[in-house]
């Protein structure tokens, strides 16, 4: 950042700079520990807030974090949207993680996808090529259909037991 060396230029010919980083760091972690320990009874004492309070505030610093972001009202529809799915998953006992990585690494997923649809010229079979990305959609299908064999093979049990 600024020194022009790489890495083993800078640790033998500039040590002085990496035992400066070093030593910023001891004293950072070490200035943390002081913090954390000043603060702990602060925060151990949050915990006495009744829950509706501090639900309230919460939810309020929810509301202004959003905004503040871009200064825009979509974002505070975006959240707020995103915090009513995220009750109703709740409610109704479905995981939240798989939804979380679903909206972080979608974009991701569907950029790629299209850079290598784009490359193979809108051939759907360059998925299917590889071995090992024809075994990885294999097995993604097989996991997607595992409930539902699993619910058929509970049926045909019951239906078998009650001959």
């Amino acid at each position: 950042m600024g020194s022009g060396y790489g890495n083993t230029v800078l640790f033998t010919k500039r040590p002085e700079q990496v035992y400066t980083i070093f030593a910023g760091m001891l004293l950072a972690n070490l200035l943390m520990i002081l913090v954390g320990l000043v603060v702990a009874r602060f925060f151990a004492n949050l915990m006495r807030v009744p829950k509706t309070i501090m639900g309230a505030f919460i939810i309020v610093f929810c509301f202004l974090g959003a905004f503040a972001l871009r200064n825009d009202m979509s974002d505070v529809w975006l959240m707020a949207f995103f915090g009513i799915l995220g009750f109703f998953m709740r409610r109704y006992e479905l995981p939240i993680p798989p939804m979380i990585l679903g909206i972080i690494l979608g974009p991701l997923a569907e950029g790629n996808f299209m850079v290598t649809l784009i490359g193979a010229q809108n051939d759907f079979t360059v998925f299917f090529r590889r071995p090992v990305s024809a075994c990885l959609i294999i097995i993604s299908i097989g996991l997607l259909l595992m409930p539902a064999l699993r619910k058929l093979k509970e049926k045909r049990k019951e239906f078998s037991e009650s001959k």
